[in-house]
């Protein structure tokens, strides 16, 4: 990030937060495909981590060999039961200390707001016992809006939020719901 003369403001508070975080499953919004370099670039040494993608990524000879080397989950997203049995079993395999990324969107957001979640981080943190730890990049798509390739300089914050309890008492949906009000708040606040 610095040799694109991109900062990237996380609160030492929140990255001590991080350097102690276990037994999570972190969500970010995905606004720009400098969501996931910005992440690995505030994330403490201490917090162990890794990203799902989504298996067309891992075709391409290159990725693929780069992808399974940096241990990311493949998912294939035809089969809905296939991709959470796979990131079920992976997140059940992690040590503690270890988080996978998801993108709750599923896909980088068109909109000026956060776009619409899928259930999938909510169903893995319910079957494993995981809380999840919601992170809000802001201002990335500022920087490199789809479609262009070379980002401008500047400046992209990060929040990371309190782990979030997923309430078996409620529907799945009422759990995504919620995840994405607390998550909303922040962005909209930004």
């Amino acid at each position: 990030m610095w040799l694109l003369s991109i900062r990237v403001h996380l609160a030492p508070s929140q990255r001590d937060a991080l350097a102690t975080d276990t037994g999570s499953i972190i969500v970010i919004n995905h606004r720009s495909h400098l969501d996931g370099f910005t992440l690995m670039d505030v994330i403490p040494d201490q917090k162990w981590f890794t990203f799902a993608a989504k298996k067309e990524l891992f075709d391409a000879r290159l990725l693929r060999t780069g992808f399974t080397g940096a241990g990311l989950v493949e998912i294939d997203r035809r089969s809905g039961k296939i991709a959470m049995d796979t990131l079920r079993q992976a997140v059940e395999e992690m040590p503690d200390r270890r988080s996978v990324v998801l993108f709750p969107e599923g896909t980088r957001t068109k909109t000026e707001s956060l776009g619409a979640f899928k259930a999938g981080a909510v169903v893995v943190a319910r079957e494993t016992g995981r809380s999840i730890r919601p992170i809000v990049i802001l201002d990335s798509d500022r920087l490199l809006p789809k479609g262009k390739f070379v980002p401008a300089s500047g400046t992209i914050r990060i929040e990371v939020l309190p782990a979030f309890r997923c309430d078996p008492s409620v529907s799945v949906d009422e759990d995504v719901s919620r995840l994405r009000a607390k998550m909303m708040a922040v962005f909209d606040a930004g």
